[in-house]
């Protein structure tokens, strides 16, 4: 089985869908039969994404609009 991760475990990200646009740190990735899904922690709340819902880049427009 050869696994094409696009983030890795300890890497900081933001959820494109996220207002507030919190820092999110990569906690474990999970491997299903139909694909990865990413494991982020933010505080003490973790939740579960798939690749397409990640971003490097924190949405700064999004963060202004919301504070």
């Amino acid at each position: 089985m050869n696994i094409q991760n696009k983030y890795n475990i300890g890497q900081i990200v933001y959820l494109t869908t996220d207002p507030q646009q919190y820092k999110r740190i990569i906690s474990a990735i999970v491997i299903h039969e139909y694909g990865l899904i990413y494991e982020l922690s933010v505080g003490e709340e973790t939740t579960y994404h798939e690749a397409f819902e990640i971003s490097l880049e924190k949405d700064i427009i999004m963060a202004q609009e919301n504070d």
